[in-house]
């Protein structure tokens, strides 16, 4: 009897811990599981950023769906010695996750934010966990959904783009193609093609003395132009010859066919891919690969779940925020980090404090210089011909380089709504300035290429995924508004040296990057053996050749949904554009030329502070926090503590040369300015001074503060 007793005693005992761990599995599910693996699956850079395997993302999910609620009840399980203290516990974690469950539905479903936000959430979590330990019923119900997170991981393996990345085949479909003809390719990345250009249809040599050279020997396709705005569609597309679709990863799992597996079995892979995964492990970590130790980089699943924290803050967060913000580092703004702390500092370091996430796009593009470095290390002679390519993020934003390799942090957004057109300009500058940067990592890669006697039979491509817009009113990186900025992110730049050119050439023949994959088959004499939407330009119909294609295949972060699905741009308009894009340099020693040139003042910079009449002015400024620490200082910008004249003009001085100018920069009713300061290879940080412009002969000084 007493054993009996005993035995159902355990039975019920069972039965309830079993049904626990149902409710938390059910409520870890609906709160987390499915809606991080939905979101997820659609974006599978969030895994390659952080070097996660096929395998690896199947164990994330499989992790993700079971691992938490099974530690949940066990803990709870744990403090069944005391059962209210156990009890309390398995109803918080029931309620924090229906809390979770609910924000969701509130922010998607209502739209609110704010305090209405916090309240609606707070009242409806109180209501429905009450109701759940209230009815036995409700409980039977959502132990029904203990299904979810199996259903999650199903749906997130079989269904998503990152689910066929996680059950691909990581061996290529490749062919012996017979070339022995050595490959470099550079794909730069938001690189505007007017950066280069003079206004008249040339390059401008004074500015980009590497990219001239280099078009004395290789065709520029002046006429060239991007399929897409974002880098995870262009760059499959550009390498494939295969239009961007929607719901499709930029990994080998959906692009099987790509110049990669086109080459891998004829040449050795020096490959070196940041937010892509095309290159199919079997073939750039395996016993072709001159860096295999980098192409199969341990996965930094301590980033991968920092950043996990932060896109379910984003899932939590109803403010108006860019969706980028979803894979940016989640951290307060209370510590500023300098230039040199950033470039001497480990990722693991630079994720550890409490930096803004512009700091962490900082520590990313001067890690492009060492990565650059790498794989230049690898491009010699060799007798199996070797495929070199590098995604490279620049001249990407942030903008913290000058020409001679010089670089500073800021912390201030790239692109703000509102922004003015000095702002604008000194920003678009910057990016200038930041090209010429990367036309000395060009110079020192033709250099060497030629020196060890490799580029005259090689076939050299450089090129990038995508441009920029520095249109006032529009979005930096998308078409936005009347979409008239489009043209400006499909201009990106086309340069390939045939083996054995000698001669440059200029081609304004209508090229899409669909059609890269082509014209690189054509020049080296073998066919490709997919089918692709890329043509060669004398292969195009007449409609072809008359109009350009910009492809919406995804909500543009942050931007208003577009019901269109494409633009189509006339090729002659876009020639034309093209050819009148730029500006020209023709003082060699001011790289600021093109920024202040046109200003009222432009003739005080250069002259001795001490050819001025000087009175103190009662005006104040505080510099903002980034700026403070930047030494020497070449990026200015901060408030003024009391009003100044809408018209009014400053100038900065290194201590005793006026070297940078600003207008009054009003922004979101606040006074400010903001200017750029030349840099000289190997100087010394000076004394910044400010000074209000009274005339050609009077300057009044204005103190710093803070």
């Amino acid at each position: 009897m007493v054993a009996a007793l005993n035995r159902d005693a355990q039975v019920k005992t069972l039965m309830k811990a079993r049904a626990r761990f149902f409710d938390l599995l059910a409520a870890w599910g609906i709160a987390v599981a499915q809606p991080i693996l939905s979101l997820l699956g659609a974006n599978t850079d969030f895994f390659i950023v952080y070097s996660v395997t096929s395998r690896g993302v199947m164990v994330f999910a499989v992790a993700l769906a079971l691992l938490p609620p099974v530690l949940l009840w066990g803990i709870g399980e744990m403090l069944r010695r005391k059962p209210s203290l156990a009890t309390y516990f398995h109803n918080g974690c029931i309620t924090i996750l229906i809390c979770v469950w609910l924000a969701q539905i509130l922010k998607v479903s209502i739209g609110v934010h704010g305090f209405l936000y916090i309240f609606l959430l707070v009242v409806s979590s109180i209501g429905v966990s009450a109701l759940y330990r209230s009815f036995a019923a409700l409980r039977a119900w959502l132990r029904c959904l203990a299904v979810v997170p199996l259903v999650a991981v199903g749906l997130f393996l079989f269904t998503s783009a990152s689910g066929r990345y996680a059950l691909a085949s990581e061996n290529p479909v490749s062919r012996e193609t017979g070339i022995k003809t050595p490959i470099v390719m550079i794909m730069f990345d938001e690189f505007a093609l007017s950066s280069l250009l003079n206004g008249a249809g040339s390059i401008d040599a004074t500015r980009f003395p590497n990219f001239a050279r280099l078009n004395e020997s290789s065709t520029w396709f002046r006429n060239y132009s991007a399929t897409a705005e974002v880098t995870h569609k262009a760059i499959p597309s550009t390498m494939s010859g295969v239009l961007p679709k929607s719901g499709t990863s930029s990994t080998f799992a959906d692009h099987p066919n790509s110049l990669f597996s086109l080459f891998g079995s004829s040449h050795q892979m020096n490959v070196s891919e940041t937010i892509t995964k095309l290159c199919p492990p079997s073939v750039c970590s395996g016993s072709k690969s001159l860096n295999a130790q980098s192409a199969s980089a341990s996965t930094k699943w301590s980033g991968l779940l920092r950043q996990l924290r932060s896109v379910l803050w984003q899932r939590l967060d109803s403010s108006q925020k860019n969706e980028m913000k979803l894979f940016e580092a989640f951290m307060p703004k209370e510590k500023v980090v300098t230039a040199t702390t950033i470039r001497d500092a480990s990722e693991q370091e630079i994720s550890d404090v409490k930096t803004p996430a512009t700091i962490i796009q900082n520590f990313i593009a001067l890690q492009q210089t060492e990565n650059f470095n790498k794989w230049l290390a690898q491009i010699r002679p060799a007798a199996v011909p070797t495929f070199n390519y590098i995604h490279l993020l620049l001249p990407h934003q942030p903008w913290i380089y000058y020409p001679d390799g010089f670089f500073y942090s800021t912390a201030e957004e790239e692109w703000q709504k509102n922004e003015t057109l000095w702002e604008t300009s000194v920003k678009q500058q910057r990016s200038i300035l930041q090209a010429q940067y990367v036309d000395t990592l060009l110079g020192q890669l033709l250099g060497q290429m030629r020196s060890n006697g490799l580029y005259e039979n090689s076939m050299v491509i450089f090129t990038a995924d995508h441009g920029l817009s520095f249109d006032r009113g529009y979005n930096r990186r998308f078409a936005s508004g009347d979409l008239k900025n489009a043209s400006d992110l499909m201009q990106v730049p086309l340069f390939i040296h045939s083996p054995g050119q000698i001669e440059g050439q200029i081609s304004d023949e209508n090229v899409e990057n669909t059609d890269l994959v082509s014209i690189i088959a054509d020049r080296l004499g073998i066919s490709i053996p997919w089918k692709m939407d890329g043509l060669l330009p004398s292969k195009k119909s007449e409609t072809q050749k008359e109009s350009k294609t910009l492809y919406f295949v995804d909500d543009p972060y942050g931007s208003a949904k577009r019901a269109q699905k494409k633009l189509v741009l006339s090729s002659a308009e876009f020639l034309e554009e093209v050819k009148t894009a730029g500006t020209s340099l023709t003082n060699t020693s001011d790289v600021l030329e093109p920024l202040y040139k046109t200003t009222t003042f432009n003739n005080l910079r250069g002259r001795a502070v001490s050819s001025f009449r000087i009175k103190q002015s009662p005006l104040a400024v505080t510099l903002d926090k980034d700026i403070v620490v930047q030494e020497p200082k070449v990026l200015v910008r901060g408030t003024f503590n009391q009003p100044v004249g809408a018209e009014d003009w400053f100038a900065f001085a290194d201590g005793e040369k006026i070297v940078g100018l600003s207008p009054t920069v009003t922004q979101k009713e606040t006074q400010r300015f903001v200017g750029l300061l030349p840099h000289l290879a190997g100087a010394k940080a000076t004394q910044l001074r400010m000074f209000r412009i009274i005339d050609s002969t009077s300057l009044e000084e204005i103190r710093f503060t803070g």
